[in-house]
Order: structure tokens, then sequence, then C-alpha cells
């Protein structure tokens, strides 16, 4: 079961040094979905344009446009930004939950602590604040089929169901704020066709 998400990485030509995109994996998270949800394509260029505009809206309503929580990333950017609704922030989550929105042709985006994904592609030690969107799982491999957002090559990539299971992390937002409590937390996205049709 896999959802034709888009990909984009939050540095679409590789500007780490841009700050919007060293810390954009809630923005390109966000898009990526979107894009899913309006039936849309989404080139490199579209994606670093986008990824910039939400990170400047995030700066100019919020003042700073760093590591937002699940919380903050549905309403200040798919409500705020997008102003889209068809959305839920669920809580104190496990991989299961993942895989029954999955089910229900829901795509997924999860806070993990990336450092716990232990991906090869990843900067060593990789992003303690992380978003990636999970699209798809594989019941015979228990993995999940994500777009990682912190790689060039996180299109379509795979973690198995017990790592998700043990990076699962919301974490505050701001500029690297202390984590005091491990919970997991997700947003489920539902496309409008889906809100008119049977389960």
């Amino acid at each position: 079961m896999i959802l034709a998400v888009p990909f984009t990485s939050q540095a679409p030509f590789g500007n780490w040094q841009d700050l919007r995109q060293e810390d954009g994996c809630e923005e390109a998270s966000t898009l990526m979905v979107m894009r899913w949800a309006q039936s849309g394509a989404l080139t490199p260029q579209e994606a670093e344009q986008e990824i910039i505009a939400i990170s400047e809206y995030e700066q100019q309503n919020y003042g700073d446009f760093r590591e937002t929580s699940i919380k903050d990333t549905a309403e200040r950017i798919l409500a705020g930004y997008f102003d889209y609704k068809n959305f839920e922030v669920r809580y104190s989550i496990t991989s299961q939950d993942i895989k029954d929105e999955l089910y229900k042709n829901r795509t997924v985006i999860v806070a993990v602590n990336g450092q716990k994904l232990a991906n090869p592609f990843y900067t060593p030690p990789g992003p303690r604040d992380h978003m990636l969107v999970i699209r798809g799982y594989d019941n015979n491999t228990k993995e999940f089929i994500a777009n990682d957002p912190g790689t060039r090559r996180g299109e379509g990539f795979r973690y198995h169901e017990a790592t998700i299971d043990m990076a699962l992390q919301d974490y505050p937002t701001g500029n690297h704020g202390p984590i005091t409590e491990v919970v997991g937390a997700m947003i489920s996205v539902t496309r409008p066709t889906e809100l008119s049709s049977p389960n």
C-alpha cells in the first residue's frame, strides 16, 4: 500500500546553508502532503519557492520559522498558510495508529527524533527534531514507506516499524528547546474527495 505523495527534499537544490531550508522539514512535509491532497505534482523549483515562502510566512506571523511542534505545524502551516482544515492531530501514537490511518487512505506526518532513525544519508548524527511523511506500509517486510525531506534520497525511503516506534517524538516549537517528555504525535491528512466517500 503506497499513496502517491510527490517528494521534495527540504533543500531541493542542496542549499543547506539557507536556514529556512536547513530547518525546513516541517515546511517540506506539509508541502508534500498538500500537493497529494490537491492531486498535484511538485518540481524542485516550486518546492524551494514554497518552502521559503512558508518560512517567511511563519517569520512574519509568529516571529520564527524554526522547529514547530506537531500542533503548531498543523495550525500554522496547514491551517494558516495553506488554509486547509482536513486534518487531525493525535498524540500518544504507535506504529499501529499510523497504519490505521494509511488503511483509510490518509497520509501521515510524524515528528521523530531523527538521530534514532539511523538514516545513512543524514549528515551525522542526524537531526534531533525532524518531521517526515509516511505514505505507505509493506506488510511483508513490516516497513513504512516514507518521504523523508531530510535527504535528497528520501523518496520512498523505508523504515522498519520498530524503528519508527522507537523514534516517535514530538518536540517543542522554537530553536531546539528541551524535550521534557517523549510523546508520539502525528498529523493525519484527508483528501477532500475522501470526505464524502464511505469508509
